[in-house]
């Protein structure tokens, strides 16, 4: 197209004739060749009147698009805002072409965009909701090698008795503390400072003090969804956090009665997010013998992990086995047809079901099995590791793909505008 456009002659005369003519032939016949080629990649050439329902403008192809906020996709949709904004120029040159281009022509390369547009659009949900559920794995993943790692650095799970009043706890005190209480300390050292502007003495070192403490409970392994005894230390001390920070208030408000509001706005805080009496005592509940895990529970539980992993391996291997050309038929729809297929054959959120059922069996284990169960989620965290790196694969691949397919995308239709300029085959 390049070469044609530079022998064209910039203005028409009696001399170039003939070159003129000879040129339109040429683009006409590049033209319909290119509609040829589109139509053997598999798009279709004429409108479909469900697409034209749900792509009658910009704003309702975008509500109708699933957005890749929040995920790590974030980025490979650029060419897709780029062809949403070259969308109305596509239109209003299909609707004004240049005279001695064939409509139907015209009619065809807009309906092969508009074709391709639905495709982009019906593929962004499905790859939307695999880099969500591969966020997932990865916790899950995180959480089992916690799990394999507990041996080694000799801790043991918390008693079934007791982690109901863990889970309460750490999801409640500790989360609001490490959300808000910073912040009000924070606010009250400002506020002192503004105070000592006026040449009144306060002393902000206790407030110091309470901003260390937050700091050393932000870094304690409260986190963790898996309850060790390491955690269970971790939540049961957030009591006498909560403890010294009201006894290091208090000093300071008799040090500095002026100024007791301050220390006041924290601790009135502080009794009103705990009013309700959230107790860390933990305490013992009893188990039947009927609901103990066994070690062999966990062990079969595993192994059907381990195999539902295989099979999934196999599948990938399978469809990454076939071979698509472009030069055969369809080659485009096959193509999308195999991105599809990876993900479909990876069954990535059936696998975190059984991982997820996998590590609630194994959090549900007596302590004195702790160590038996953590070399067992050692041997399979190999195999869930590689499993992981291959959704990672197949995630990247399906990106890439997304990413090549709207860049093409828009170079065609920057082409076919260029189709719908007056005079098009002349200059």
């Amino acid at each position: 197209m390049e070469a044609l456009r530079k022998e064209t002659p910039k203005q028409l005369t009696e001399n170039n004739k003939k070159i003129v003519a000879a040129l339109k032939n040429q683009k006409r016949k590049l033209l319909s060749d290119t509609l040829r080629d589109v139509r053997r990649c598999g798009l279709k050439l004429s409108f479909r009147s469900d697409i034209q329902a749900t792509q009658g403008s910009v704003t309702l192809i975008l509500a109708n698009s699933t957005s890749f906020n929040d995920t790590c996709l974030v980025g490979c949709d650029t060419d897709f805002f780029r062809l949403m904004d070259l969308l109305p120029r596509l239109r209003s040159s299909a609707s004004n072409p240049a005279e001695d281009v064939p409509i139907t022509d015209v009619d065809k390369g807009l309906a092969a965009i508009e074709n391709l547009i639905h495709m982009l659009v019906v593929k962004r949900l499905p790859l939307n909701l695999y880099a969500f559920e591969y966020a997932k794995l990865n916790e899950v993943y995180l959480n089992l090698l916690v799990c394999a790692r507990m041996a080694a650095n000799r801790q043991q799970f918390v008693p079934k008795g007791r982690r109901r009043s863990l889970l309460k706890n750490k999801q409640t005190a500790i989360n609001e503390t490490k959300t808000w209480l910073e912040q009000l300390v924070k606010y009250a050292k400002s506020t002192l400072n503004s105070i000592n502007y006026f040449n009144h003495k306060a002393n902000t070192n206790a407030f110091d003090q309470i901003l260390v403490k937050i700091n050393e409970l932000s870094n304690s392994n409260t986190n963790s969804a898996i309850l060790t005894n390491e955690v269970e230390e971790a939540i049961v001390n957030y009591e006498n956090f909560l403890v010294n920070i009201r006894e290091v208030l208090n000093t300071w408000k008799q040090e500095h009665l002026s100024f007791a509001f301050v220390a006041d706005v924290i601790l009135d805080w502080m009794n009103q997010e705990f009013s309700s009496g959230i107790s860390l005592k933990i305490e013992e509940g009893s188990i039947s013998a009927g609901d103990e895990t066994t070690i062999e529970d966990c062990e079969r539980e595993f192994r059907d992990l381990s195999s539902m992993i295989l099979v999934s391996c196999q599948k990938i291997c399978q469809v990454s086995d076939t071979e698509i050309s472009e030069e055969d038929d369809n080659w485009l729809l096959l193509k999308q047809e195999k991105v599809a297929s990876f993900i479909k054959s990876s069954h990535i959120k059936s696998i975190i079901s059984k991982l997820s059922k996998c590590l609630e069996l194994v959090t549900s284990i007596s302590p004195l099995d702790s160590d038996m169960v953590s070399h067992l989620c050692a041997f399979t965290s190999p195999l869930v590791e590689n499993y992981v790196k291959l959704c990672s694969i197949v995630l990247q691949k399906s990106a890439e793909n997304y990413t090549d397919l709207t860049e093409n995308h828009v170079s065609f239709g920057i082409c076919f505008v260029h189709v719908g300029y007056k005079r098009i085959l002349f200059t």
